[in-house]
């Protein structure tokens, strides 16, 4: 039986999760929502369940916390759905919208997946390619032959030289700080383990956590401040 190694998905982490400059500016955050004709304007609302906005208040208080007491805190939001989610049109543009909360802020990339290896669309605001041979799995299908991760997929290379290649847009106008890449998978056998090569032809190898199901590659380590991902393809 050959040797597997089973991608689930790809997290771009950080710990430093901010950064304000001194001067603090305020700045409307609030977008237009065109009105649809033919539809109720009151439709375009949030629904809580049993009317319970406590959670939805818990993160206003977080952002408090960093924009105001400064504080080094991190904001973590899991957005589930389906085609329009994998779109990334919605949740891209959420992500822009919060870091224009205030001058200065960073964040991570988050998590995302190659879906073009398992041939299907991929987000317009990044981009996959890749080599070798690979076999996938979605939830889309009756019986997927492989264990599906956080984005309904999974795709497992079938040769050892197999390669996927992230790329982000250069007119993003979003940049990404992060010191930690988590890549959300796992191998069936010790003899076969995942490398990040960065842009620079530096190789890292990944450390396996057995708790987490994951590799993580530390990048900080390498070059002693975390990265800025800032551009890419046109």
């Amino acid at each position: 039986m050959k040797n597997k190694l089973f991608v689930l998905s790809f997290c771009i982490g950080v710990f430093f999760c901010f950064c304000l400059s001194d001067n603090l500016c305020g700045q409307s955050v609030f977008r237009n929502i065109p009105h649809t004709p033919n539809q109720p304007q009151e439709r375009v609302s949030l629904v809580f369940p049993a009317n319970d906005t406590l959670a939805y208040e818990d993160i206003f208080q977080i952002i408090d916390e960093l924009l105001i007491d400064g504080e080094k805190k991190q904001l973590t939001i899991l957005h589930m759905g389906g085609s329009h989610i994998q779109a990334g049109i919605f949740s891209n543009r959420m992500r822009a919208n919060l870091l224009t909360l205030s001058p200065g802020l960073v964040a991570a990339r988050g998590i995302l997946f190659p879906f073009s290896v398992a041939k299907t669309n991929n987000p317009y605001n990044y981009s996959t390619t890749y080599s070798g041979n690979w076999q996938s799995a979605k939830n889309t299908q009756r019986e997927p032959c492989f264990a599906l991760g956080l984005s309904g997929m999974c795709v497992v290379p079938e040769d050892s030289s197999a390669t996927i290649t992230i790329f982000t847009r250069k007119n993003d106008s979003l940049s990404y700080n992060f010191n930690i890449v988590h890549v959300l998978g796992y191998s069936d056998s010790m003899w076969v383990r995942p490398q990040l090569r960065l842009q620079d032809s530096t190789i890292i190898d990944g450390v396996w956590n057995e708790a987490t199901l994951s590799y993580s590659f530390n990048v900080e380590r390498n070059f002693g401040s975390p990265i800025i991902l800032t551009d890419g393809f046109q």
